[in-house]
């Protein structure tokens, strides 16, 4: 039979912390996605805070550390220049990242879906073959 430790306070804030994410990444995808699939969000702070790619606005503030929303940011920050997949990839999940780089073109159809009027056929946010991806205004 095994035995369990009950969490302690730091796993429950971690729990806390996990559910707060999840609950920001509903938030997110709410703002990013309506009927018209236009985005919609604040508006824009002085500070900068808010990124926007023709009808894509991003803010910056109202997120927990996601793999999706850094994507989006790095890309919208670039926005119309050639990002390639190991500067993605480098910014997003780390230098020492090992794992498959196919994660990358998984993250990026989960945005097509949020952005593009026909993910299918994409037009904001573009494969750029043999080097990366670029995000159209």
């Amino acid at each position: 039979m095994h035995e369990f430790l009950p969490p302690s306070r730091s796993d429950r804030l971690r729990g806390i912390g996990l559910i707060v994410g999840l609950l920001s990444l509903f938030a997110l995808i709410s703002a990013l996605v309506d009927d018209d699939a236009s985005v919609t969000v604040a508006a824009p702070g002085t500070d900068g805070s808010v990124l926007e790619v023709g009808d894509i606005a991003l803010d910056k503030e109202r997120h927990e550390v996601l793999r999706e929303f850094q994507l989006l940011a790095l890309l919208m920050e670039n926005a119309g220049i050639v990002v390639t997949r190991q500067t993605l990839i480098d910014r997003v999940w780390g230098f020492d990242y090992v794992g498959d780089t196919k994660t990358l073109d998984v993250h990026v159809k989960r945005l097509r879906a949020k952005v593009e009027p026909s993910p299918d056929r994409p037009e904001r946010l573009v494969t750029i073959r043999g080097l990366g991806y670029k995000l159209n205004s």
